[in-house]
Formats: structure tokens, sequence, C-alpha cells
């Protein structure tokens, strides 16, 4: 079975897990990707990115544009 995991990335450790369990029942699974492109087109880690984007740096464009992408991805 193809399954989805959404969620927020303050979860991503307990996605991941689930992720790991799911597929060695034999699952395919899908979820947010764990590195994306900052501003600078720069790869960091989504715990940064989320980091980032709870310090309130709303002049960021791309924080936004990557939310955007991330909820459409799937």
């Amino acid at each position: 079975m193809k399954i989805t995991i959404c969620g927020s990335i303050t979860f991503q450790n307990e996605a991941l897990a689930v992720k790991e369990k799911l597929e060695k029942l034999g699952h395919k699974v899908e979820m947010w990707p764990s590195r994306l492109k900052d501003g600078n087109d720069q790869l960091i880690s989504v715990t940064e990115y989320y980091r980032i984007r709870k310090a309130g740096a709303d002049d960021e464009r791309w924080i936004w544009d990557r939310k955007a992408k991330a909820i459409t991805a799937f």
C-alpha cells in the first residue's frame, strides 16, 4: 500500500519512526523532504527551515514559497 505522511515539521522524528515501521511492513511511504533550498539555493535541513520560520523572518519570501510548495507537493 502507498501511504503519505502529512504533518508539521515539529513532529519530524515521530513521522520518521512511523515511516520506518510502515516500510518494514512492506508499505511504500512518502513524506516531506528532509532538506530543502533556502533563499540562497543552499540545502538546509527542514529543522533549520522550521527554526528560521519560527524566528519570525517575515521578510524572507522564500520561507513561504517553500511552505506553499510543500503543501501542494502530494
